[in-house]
């Protein structure tokens, strides 16, 4: 079986999806217009869960985010921060920038780059975002593993 969690998260009328380095998901319910790279608003996701998925994968392994809303999916693959500890925020990066927020880095998409059929779902406050994070190939990139903040 593979080694994978899931948590859900919210649509909200305010998602623009238009960043170009990163997506996050956040546990907060409101958003401002400002928020461009917030694609899921009440967002249940353990904080507990995901460090002890990140402790139980290969070191040298990509995870793969998938997205799912009303039946359109898309995929996101990054190398993992194996010292994420936000237990308010996951941020997903295309450039190697860490922070205690940053679950991936050198992510292969942005919010900017999703699909805009899945992006409008997720405009709607009802829509639930089924969010699944699983260990993924080993990766080709460079590694930067447990650097210090």
């Amino acid at each position: 079986m593979p080694n994978k969690i899931s948590f859900s998260s919210f649509g909200h009328k305010n998602i623009l999806s238009t960043q170009r380095n990163t997506l996050e998901f956040t546990r907060e319910s409101g958003l401002s217009s400002e928020g461009d790279c917030i694609i899921g608003v009440r967002s249940d996701f353990s904080l507990e869960k995901i460090r002890k998925f990140l402790s139980s994968i290969n070191p040298k392994s990509e995870i793969v985010i998938t997205i799912r809303a009303r039946g359109i999916s898309e995929k996101v693959s990054a190398i993992p921060n194996f010292n994420f500890s936000s237990d308010s925020e996951i941020v997903v990066r295309k450039t190697g920038f860490l922070s205690e927020r940053t679950l991936g880095i050198w992510a292969d998409k942005s919010s900017n780059e999703l699909s805009r059929t899945l992006v409008s779902e997720m405009r709607s406050p009802n829509c639930r975002i089924k969010v699944t994070i699983e260990e993924g190939p080993i990766s080709k990139k460079e590694k930067i593993i447990k650097i210090p903040f």
